[in-house]
């Protein structure tokens, strides 16, 4: 079974209870050889007792060239 284990979160809510969530997380398999890392954006809301309920999520590599990327596009948008 493959289990997520957070490294970093960075939050931040707006709006009506939505919130946004840029995380580094790494994905491990059943054997502890296969791993990978990866930056999840993801947006989410908060329902009425307060629970983080995720709605949609992009997945990306950590390659430096990919994030300074989406980082530049992100700013000129």
């Amino acid at each position: 079974m493959t289990t997520f284990e957070t490294i970093e979160k960075h939050e931040t809510e707006f709006g009506n209870n939505n919130f946004v969530q840029v995380a580094r997380k790494i994905a491990k398999g059943e054997d502890d050889d296969s791993s990978t890392e990866f930056i999840s954006l993801t947006r989410g809301y908060l329902d009425a007792q307060g629970s983080r309920r995720y709605k949609t999520n992009l997945s990306l590599p950590p390659e430096p060239d990919l994030v300074g990327f989406v980082k530049d596009a992100l700013e000129d948008v």
